[in-house]
């Protein structure tokens, strides 16, 4: 297990929110998203990293924000 610092560990939380945290997913979920755009946007896109993408997505609105929200 690695441990962080405070300071970094506190900027880390700052950034990306708590662990377990519906922020944290979020912003996960955001990152994810822009990749998938820049793979998109590529020229010699790998169909292959778009669907999986696409899929972690459906999957995280669809299972984990939906049911974390209610």
């Amino acid at each position: 297990m690695v441990t962080l610092p405070d300071t970094l560990s506190q900027s880390v939380v700052e950034q990306w929110g708590d662990p377990n945290s519906l922020e944290r997913l979020k912003k996960i979920r955001n990152t994810i998203n822009t990749s998938l755009g820049m793979q998109k946007g590529r020229s010699n896109t790998s169909p292959q990293a778009v669907k999986k993408w696409e899929e972690d997505l459906h999957f995280i609105d669809n299972d984990l924000i939906k049911n974390l929200e209610n």
